[in-house]
């Protein structure tokens, strides 16, 4: 969910809602990174809720923001983790649906992967 993940994105890992708040300049930081519109921008920084970030975005959808969003979260997490597991955000709308998603590869495993637009299986891991 988006407010999850805007915690992690600014590298909290503890997500709960009586945890840290939202950082919505370093939302509208990463929005300006991804190209979208000044005005978008503006609004994501004055957000009150992940949500109302969310529905900010709908108006015009840039994906590259919510692409970002991931990576970034997920490059947090790895750092976390030192690198010791595979890391996979997937950023999923209210009602499922699936909107954004970042795969890292753990530095310490080989990873072979099939991948089509409808599924990604895992095939085998190896430890090195």
């Amino acid at each position: 969910m988006i407010g999850k993940l805007a915690k992690m994105v600014a590298g909290y890992m503890m997500t709960h809602v009586s945890g840290r708040a939202i950082d919505f300049q370093l939302l509208a930081d990463l929005a300006v990174q991804s190209e979208c519109s000044a005005e978008l921008c503006q609004q994501i920084s004055k957000a009150n809720t992940g949500r109302h970030v969310l529905d900010l975005w709908r108006e015009t959808s840039p994906q590259a923001f919510l692409d970002l969003l991931c990576q970034q979260a997920a490059e947090h997490a790895a750092v976390y983790v030192d690198h010791h597991v595979n890391i996979e955000f997937r950023l999923i709308d209210f009602d499922g649906s699936l909107l954004a998603k970042h795969y890292s590869p753990s530095h310490h495993t080989k990873n072979c992967y099939s991948s089509s637009e409808h599924t990604r299986q895992r095939i085998r891991t190896y430890h090195e």
